[in-house]
């Protein structure tokens, strides 16, 4: 599963003032296990302060396909509980679970004392098993650094390069990189499995976030405004970064 590790959470009067970033996305792969089946997506947390987000509505509970193709959508049936269901899936496929939640679906929440840390987790079951790693927690901590800006941050002191980052298992290059227009993403890795990718700018707004197949060329940017923006690749364990100049 594939999460963003930390919220954070400004407060003002024993409320919640504001919440950075303001959606996070919750991702997991699962196995077919028959042609029709259902998946529900459990949220909870350690403390009883603070609320449970809320899932952002529009078909924000998805289900693609190894091809990245969307196959069924979701929704939120209660707080802290949403379900998908599909009906014509290939028995021992792979298919890829997107959930897009709303985190400031908790502002103006009052809490007692002390503003809080909270831990909230995440686990996706089909006929209530817990589909193997789908469990994974992310943390609300009251007062810190934006993770998102922290991630802009981080990147530009890291690496200068503009064209290519490696880990040990990822290599990505954006060309043509100055560019007026779109971008080509090339992606190896040794891993077939799929990708996050997340568009992110100077000040560490992240402006796309999407999943892909690492086998392919992903054109993106040609709605991007002049600017430098952060290209964040995340594949299960091993993520890279590369820059991308819009002229």
């Amino acid at each position: 599963s594939q999460l963003v590790r930390q919220l954070c959470y400004t407060t003002q009067s024993s409320k919640v003032a504001n919440v950075t970033p303001g959606q996070f996305f919750y991702s997991t792969n699962l196995t077919a296990p028959s042609a029709s089946f259902c998946i529900e997506i459990t949220e909870t947390k350690n403390s009883s302060s603070l609320a449970l987000f809320s899932v952002n509505q529009n078909n924000q509970i998805t289900l693609y396909n190894a091809n990245c193709g969307n196959v069924a959508s979701g929704v939120q049936i209660s707080l802290g509980l949403g379900r998908v269901c599909i009906t014509n899936a290939v028995p021992g496929a792979k298919y890829i679970l997107f959930v897009k939640y709303d985190a400031k679906s908790i502002v103006n929440t009052a809490f007692t004392g002390t503003a809080p840390t909270v831990q909230y987790n995440f686990v996706s079951k089909i006929n209530g098993v817990a589909i193997p790693g789908s469990a994974t927690s992310i943390n609300l901590v009251p007062n810190c650094p934006s993770p998102a800006r922290t991630t802009a941050e981080a990147t530009a002191k890291v690496t200068a390069k503009t064209t290519a980052e490696a880990t040990d298992s990822i290599l990505a290059k954006v060309y043509p990189n100055p560019s007026n227009d779109s971008f080509n993403l090339q992606i190896n890795s040794s891993s077939e499995d799929n990708v996050m990718i997340r568009i992110i700018d100077t000040n560490g707004r992240i402006i796309k976030e999407f999943i892909s197949n690492p086998k392919e060329i992903i054109r993106f940017g040609s709605e991007l405004t002049s600017g430098l923006y952060f290209v964040e690749i995340t594949q299960g364990m091993e993520r890279t970064v590369v820059k991308a100049q819009k002229l």
